[in-house]
């Protein structure tokens, strides 16, 4: 299986999210704690995610992701960018959506509409 495949199987899943959280430690971070995707069509991308958005020349990076987070692949919807660091998404503003995979609307609490996971709308990075 290749890194940017998805995966059905609990035991893929719970064995990324081990390296994960050993990434997040390494970091001196808490490991990070991924979205409760059970029972829904979207699935966890197996690739850890070095930054986000266009690099900054002076830095050699895009924006600081948290150590774990990963892009969430939602059947049906294919993202601009294929990986968070070639995205070209500079705004803060992301998307809900529901456990059918659906964008529900960003108005007041996300949680009250069903928004499960907070979404980058260019290259699907986990934001919640």
């Amino acid at each position: 299986m290749s890194v940017n495949e998805s995966t059905d199987s609990k035991t893929t899943v719970d064995s990324f999210a081990e390296r994960a959280a050993a990434f997040a430690r390494s970091k001196g971070y808490a490991p990070f704690e991924f979205a409760d995707l059970s029972g829904t069509p979207m699935r966890i991308r197996e690739e850890l995610v070095g930054w986000h958005g266009p690099v900054d020349e002076e830095s050699g990076t895009g924006d600081w992701v948290y150590p774990g987070r990963t892009v969430i692949d939602v059947p049906g919807r294919d993202w601009q960018a294929s990986r968070p660091e070639d995205c070209p998404n500079e705004s803060a503003a992301g998307i809900w959506l529901d456990a059918a995979g659906d964008e529900v609307p960003a108005v007041g609490d996300a949680a009250n509409t069903g928004g499960i996971v907070l979404l980058c709308p260019q290259c699907g990075l986990d934001c919640t």
